[in-house]
């Protein structure tokens, strides 16, 4: 059973956030059908997001369908990275944290990771490619550490959850508009 953050989400900024939406996917250049499939797959991460924070829920109606969204849209040529890429990604995904999490469930004991973000990093395979893969967990684990060390409210603990995927999210939203930072 999923802990509650003991957080309130306020609606007017997850409204403020629904609006940022279609903003932001206008500002990467997206237009017309392309910008109307980006505004449902970031309003999908963005319920996503409202879930994890609030519940610590990643629901699989909302992440297990992204995976085949987001092979499809490489199938039918939108995005940066071909098909083969977000299969491998989704792959990659699946793998580097189920593994991750098996690994950690065995050497602590308890769950560190939760099937939800093994799913949703899945679909980030199948969104952004293997390729985008290490900048986004990069990002999103940055994103999740400074929010944790400034929360003074809460010690910093190994046994406090951290909503993961609400980060992910985020950061998939950025990578998958505006391609992966290059660390070059």
């Amino acid at each position: 059973m999923a802990e509650h953050s003991g957080r309130a989400i306020s609606p007017l900024a997850v409204g403020l956030a629904a609006l940022a939406v279609p903003a932001t996917a206008a500002l990467a250049g997206l237009t017309g059908w392309p910008l109307a499939g980006a505004c449902v797959f970031g309003w999908v991460l963005l319920a996503l997001t409202v879930g994890d924070l609030d519940r610590m829920v990643l629901p699989d109606y909302l992440t297990l369908p992204l995976i085949p969204a987001g092979l499809a849209e490489a199938w039918f040529g939108h995005g940066s990275a071909s098909l083969e890429d977000r299969a491998i990604g989704a792959a990659a995904g699946y793998l580097a944290f189920a593994g991750l999490r098996l690994v950690y469930r065995h050497w602590r004991g308890l769950e560190g990771i939760g099937g939800g973000d093994v799913k949703l990093l899945t679909a980030a395979g199948a969104w952004i490619g293997w390729a985008g893969l290490p900048i986004l967990v990069l990002v999103a684990a940055a994103m999740a550490l400074a929010v944790v060390v400034a929360d003074r409210r809460k010690a910093i603990r190994a046994d406090r959850p951290v909503p993961f995927g609400a980060y992910l999210c985020l950061a998939l939203w950025a990578i998958w508009l505006y391609g992966p930072l290059a660390l070059d």
